[in-house]
């Protein structure tokens, strides 16, 4: 079973104080499998065909400090849930809007739209 972390008080400043894990995850628990010993690339490429599978954009124009993300020109997104992929060594994290960075142990990362 794979554990997320809830980043409770940034989601409730987000979606209110009432939203859920259910609310804030929707399908990523089915898509990202620890069992699976792929990356996460992979694992949304292939679980997430219906929804346009893995589509990193802004490449490059992300900036991201100690989990927080900026695109230039767009506020600050926190983190409001997270997620360890055992296999790939890899932190999967959720901000507002759908908004997903896979962070790599190499040290780079990619930013997709999960909606």
């Amino acid at each position: 079973m794979i554990t997320w972390t809830i980043f409770t008080d940034e989601a409730a400043r987000v979606y209110g104080p009432s939203t859920t894990a259910g609310d804030l995850l929707g399908f990523l628990p089915e898509i990202l499998r620890p069992e699976d010993p792929r990356p996460a690339k992979e694992q949304i490429a292939e679980r997430y065909a219906h929804g346009g599978g893995w589509r990193p954009f802004g490449r490059d124009e992300w900036k991201l400090s100690a989990f927080v993300l900026k695109y230039p020109g767009d506020p600050e997104m926190k983190p409001i849930a997270a997620l360890a992929l055992p296999h790939s060594k890899e932190m999967v994290v959720l901000y507002p809007h759908q908004m997903v960075a896979v962070l790599r142990p190499e040290g780079d990362f990619d930013v997709v739209r999960l909606d």
